[in-house]
């Protein structure tokens, strides 16, 4: 619930809803003509191939090579177009725009805090927020966009085997609970609460090290950091395998 409220006031946030939108919208249109090129190819291979006179009269075309010529066309033109949409499509950057906005409403929340507040806080908290768990959390906002493209496209994949042939069902079916127990277990193996801990962890040894470095120099402490900092960064290598 906790990201669903994020992606709703990500949605609402300045110019991210329309963007939004045409980014759904333009994705299913693509999974539409995967859905062309699909029947296109079907056409080419049972009717276009096929050697028998009979095949003549479900020409699109008078003759094969025009209907050859025309499925070429349908197959080429748009995906020409779709490559375009996909370079428009990072010039729309949904996911800097997310990650800009979730960074200005971070810092200035901090900047609200009472000074009681911002003792809790470690600065190195707050930078690690900053600079990295908003790029994280829009990733996710965009990954919404690209699992609603996936969906999309594994129903044309269900849609066009249920049309043409139902009994091969169970096959595309047990792609799509392959698909979904992969997930489950690669969420369940990656702990990302972990990670991001160990990180800061990380992050608060090094600056630790930086603002006391003159008294670390005169006691001759060097070695010590340096083997703390080498705990920190092998436990988050830990946690990443």
């Amino acid at each position: 619930w906790l990201f669903w409220e994020y992606w709703k006031w990500n949605f609402y946030s300045s110019g991210i809803s329309v963007k939004t939108v045409v980014v759904i919208l333009m994705d299913q249109i693509g999974n539409l003509y995967l859905l062309a090129t699909i029947h296109c190819r079907a056409y080419l291979v049972n009717v276009v191939c096929e050697s028998h006179d009979s095949s003549d009269e479900a020409l699109l075309l008078p003759s094969r090579w025009w209907t050859v010529q025309l499925l070429s066309a349908i197959i080429i033109v748009p995906f020409a177009l779709l490559h375009l949409w996909e370079l428009l499509k990072l010039r729309l950057d949904i996911h800097g725009h997310s990650a800009a906005a979730l960074q200005r409403n971070l810092f200035r929340k901090y900047l609200n805090y009472s000074d009681a507040s911002k003792e809790s806080i470690h600065p190195e908290h707050l930078q690690f927020a900053i600079t990295d768990e908003a790029t994280v959390l829009s990733t996710g906002y965009t990954d919404v966009l690209d699992l609603l493209k996936t969906l999309g496209k594994l129903f044309i994949n269900f849609y066009f085997i249920a049309v043409n042939n139902p009994e091969a069902m169970w096959v595309i079916s047990l792609m799509a609970l392959t698909m979904i127990a992969w997930a489950a277990y690669r969420n369940l193996c990656f702990e990302i609460i972990g990670v991001r801990a160990q990180s800061a962890h990380m992050v608060r040894r090094s600056q630790e090290a930086c603002s006391n470095f003159e008294l670390i120099s005169e006691y001759y402490l060097r070695p010590q950091v340096n083997a703390m900092f080498a705990e920190s960064s092998e436990e988050l290598r830990a946690q990443l395998v």
